[in-house]
């Protein structure tokens, strides 16, 4: 079905000047993040290049449809267009000195129905752009930023896309892990009884014992360290882009050793003999570790995701913040949501690290139980 988007702000700059930017229609791509240039074809028509969703490029031809000094200015695309739409945006004065500037666009159908206007929304939300557009207006024509660091920021649309390929390449890697632990949990059980009968007590390789070690306590340290330092630490830097950009750097270099200290974890306990000995010491326990493992190992990668997400809404990574997980008035809409899922996604993470060491203590306290037969006969 054809979409509305609207929206509306008040800027503090006279009518006759906001208009006269609006109407010089090559200045729209100093505040419309995701248009590329407007080109005059002729009189009162242009040719648009625009910045689409998964890194597409879209055009059209417009031609003004209404016109009103200091009022109104109405358009409306040719045939052939990329994407069909009209709109209209409206000036008044609200107060002495500031302008109300309300758009209203309309879309027609996207290609395949309601399932490609679903996928359209998921991909490239209209009404996101918008609302970065006008307070990108806004910004520049209260002296607050420059066209050139509007130009700079990528488009809601295009961060939007960026994320949802990164979120989609991030839930191919958690099916793969999903996969493999699968693997070994059936090829466990088939090899042998699950119960523990006939087995006497076992230890735990040496190797897998050491990777396991080695990788938790890498992964347990820098995730406490950076909930606990790094992302409060970063507020006391004065400038909001230069705090993203610091965060976003460590956080970058953090997971080249983070993500192989979580796997070396994993892999240790579940191909090193580390769980097969818990499980005789301490079965319930083994059990419980299993769990706390895998929601950390979950809500790390998660983390790494959202992290990544926040670095590309800003070039360089230079992403205005308050602090490691705490969104500024300045930071985008799209990397303000990242930042609070990744709130919660990283406290997850240590508390469920924390609680695993807990684990670990109480199981190597434990001593080993016989499980064979011929053992228990034997105590008895």
């Amino acid at each position: 079905m054809p979409q509305r988007v609207e929206g509306s702000i008040e800027i503090a700059v006279p009518v006759e000047t906001v208009y006269s930017y609006w109407e010089t229609l090559e200045n729209l791509p100093n505040f419309m993040a995701n248009v590329e240039e407007v080109t005059p074809t002729g009189p009162g028509t242009t040719r648009w290049r625009v910045k689409g969703p998964l890194g597409t490029t879209l055009e059209w031809e417009a031609r003004i449809t209404h016109k009103e000094p200091n009022s109104t200015i109405g358009w409306i695309t040719k045939a052939g267009a990329d994407v069909d739409n009209s709109g209209v945006v409206r000036f008044r004065e609200s107060a002495p000195g500031v302008t109300l500037v309300e758009v209203v666009l309309d879309y027609a159908d996207p290609p395949g129905g309601q399932v490609g206007e679903a996928a359209s929304r998921v991909v490239a939300d209209t009404q996101l752009q918008l609302e970065q557009d006008l307070r990108n207006l806004k910004d520049v024509l209260e002296g607050r930023v420059t066209p050139e660091e509007v130009q700079q920021q990528p488009a809601a649309s295009t961060a939007q896309s960026s994320v949802v390929a990164l979120l989609a390449g991030g839930v191919g890697l958690l099916l793969l892990g999903v996969a493999v632990l699968t693997f070994f949990l059936l090829r466990r059980r088939d090899s042998g009884d699950p119960e523990g009968r006939g087995q006497s007590v076992g230890s735990p390789s040496r190797t897998g014992k050491v990777a396991h070690n080695l990788g938790f306590s890498t992964w347990f340290g820098g995730t406490l360290f950076g909930q606990v330092s790094l992302n409060p630490a970063v507020s006391s830097i004065s400038d909001e882009k230069e705090r993203g950009r610091v965060l976003n750097e460590a956080w970058a270099r953090f997971q080249a050793a983070n993500l192989p200290a979580m796997l070396s974890t994993l892999l240790g306990w579940r191909l090193g003999s580390v769980r097969e000995d818990s499980q005789l010491r301490a079965p319930g326990l083994a059990r419980t570790k299993d769990l706390l493992l895998g929601g950390a190992a979950f809500n790390t990668v998660a983390s790494a995701l959202l992290g990544a997400s926040t670095a590309a809404s800003s070039r360089g990574g230079a992403t205005p913040v308050r602090s490691g997980t705490k969104p500024s008035r300045r930071t985008p809409p799209e990397a303000a949501l990242a930042l609070r899922l990744l709130r919660f996604t990283g406290n997850g993470s240590l508390v469920l690290l924390t609680a695993t060491v807990v684990v670990s203590a109480l199981i190597e306290a434990t001593d080993p139980k016989p499980r064979g037969l011929l053992s228990r006969l034997l105590s008895d």
